[in-house]
């Protein structure tokens, strides 16, 4: 059995005070801001923000014909494709809120470290009936950037095998209350994009990919839900609908009863963060027992944390959150924990499909447990950290996410950076 990747609440809470006196976690958190840097928070990332996407790549030779046997990894790769410059992002509104039941350093690599063999064994078979797990991972493109194409894209390598990108990770998504990730780009067969650089669109039959891999819950509040306008978006909310999956978009609350009995709520935020506090408090009027605020902020390629982000996550957790969850930096950043509550400021990319070959391919499930008291409130119980390379391989994106070997260098890595050493 694979052993269990595990950063125990008294390693969270024993190291993190040690690294808050040190000046780690805490170093870039602001004085109160003034009046308009909060309100450049609620307002949201800025759309001139571009996505660590490659443009043109060189088209690499066509990979020989499958044999009985199987292939080898090609021996030339194509190389990283160069970035091009940022272009305005356009701007979906949402529906309204709404409310449901329902169940580092960057680095090319180039040595050819161990991960751990996929196991269907589950972590926690005992699990006591108070106890509850919630898994997280970061930003999910299923397609591609419109225009391009490549034997390396999203599509060509996944193909319709939906079981794919999450085959080494599904035991973890499986193993819990629920999973949730950042959906980033539309699932729509409609092709006329909005006028602007990054356009993410992949198959509606994609949606089967998070189905299949028991991922319950996606956020919609970023900058590529609405890449291929309101028809795109409609399209992505009915293939979710379709599978079952649950998505809570810019501004709105969701109320989720889990299967054993604890009443979680999740709001989500872009543009509209100026109704992060009336949306908390809503969701704990509705009875939510534990409340999770999801950010799309920060500033892409850096594990820096900015003030605006530091500003936000405490306002959540001051207003009654539980735990913040940040994406859009497409790199990890760091956890703090302040006061009651846990914030991981970004989960980095995923199964990424906007970049065939990113050179920081480090990311992280980070699963929260979380105990329901007899007088039905929740508190935060122990924390794990399973280290993973968003590629199988180490001179490409894959789009299979993969979990470092236990101990290796790559591991402890991750694990430095995530506690803010």
């Amino acid at each position: 059995m694979k052993r269990k990747r595990t950063l125990a609440a008294a390693l969270l809470l024993a190291l993190l005070p040690t690294m808050l006196a040190a000046g780690c976690t805490r170093a870039l958190a602001p004085e109160e801001p003034p009046p308009e840097l909060a309100e450049r928070v609620l307002a949201g990332p800025q759309p001139a923000e571009p996505e660590p996407v490659s443009g043109e790549e060189a088209e690499p030779e066509e990979p020989p014909e499958p044999e009985p046997e199987p292939e080898p990894e090609p021996e030339t790769e194509p190389e990283p494709e160069p970035e091009p410059e940022p272009g305005e992002e356009d701007v979906v509104p949402p529906r309204p809120a709404r409310e449901l039941r329902a169940e580092n350093d960057p680095a090319d690599y180039t040595e050819q470290p161990g991960y751990a063999p996929e196991e269907e064994q589950h972590l926690h078979p005992d699990r006591p009936n108070d106890e509850f797990v919630f898994t997280f991972a970061g930003d999910c493109t299923f397609g591609k950037n419109h225009g391009f194409s490549s034997v390396w894209d999203f599509p060509t390598v996944v193909g319709q095998d939906y079981d794919y990108p999450f085959a080494s990770v599904r035991q973890y998504f499986e193993d819990d209350d629920f999973t949730m990730v950042n959906l980033e780009g539309a699932l729509t067969d409609y092709n006329v994009p909005m006028e602007k650089t990054y356009r993410f669109r992949g198959p509606p039959a994609y949606a089967k990919i998070l189905s299949g891999s028991s991922v319950e819950i996606v956020t919609l509040a970023n900058n590529h839900s609405g890449d291929y306008g309101q028809r795109g978006l409609s399209d992505t909310r009915a293939s979710l609908e379709a599978e079952n999956v649950l998505y809570v978009e810019d501004g709105g609350t969701l109320l989720v009863e889990t299967e054993r009995g604890m009443t979680v709520g999740v709001c989500a935020f872009f543009w509209n963060g100026w109704k992060q506090k009336d949306c908390i408090r809503e969701l704990r009027e509705a009875g939510a027992q534990f409340i999770i605020s999801f950010w799309h902020w920060g500033e892409e390629g850096t594990h820096r944390v900015n003030g605006n982000q530091t500003w936000a996550a405490h306002e959540a957790i001051d207003a009654g959150a539980d735990l913040v969850i940040g994406s859009h930096p497409h790199v990890l950043q760091h956890i703090e924990e302040y006061k009651d509550g846990l914030i991981v400021y970004s989960l980095g990319n995923f199964s990424f499909g906007g970049n065939t070959n990113p050179s920081d391919k480090d990311t992280v499930v980070f699963r929260q447990h979380v105990h329901l008291n007899e007088d039905g409130t929740a508190s935060l119980g122990e924390t794990e950290l399973i280290p993973c390379r968003l590629s199988s391989v180490t001179t490409r994106n894959d789009y299979q996410p993969t979990p470092y070997e236990e101990g290796s260098a790559e591991y402890e890595r991750v694990m430095k950076l995530m506690l803010g050493n």
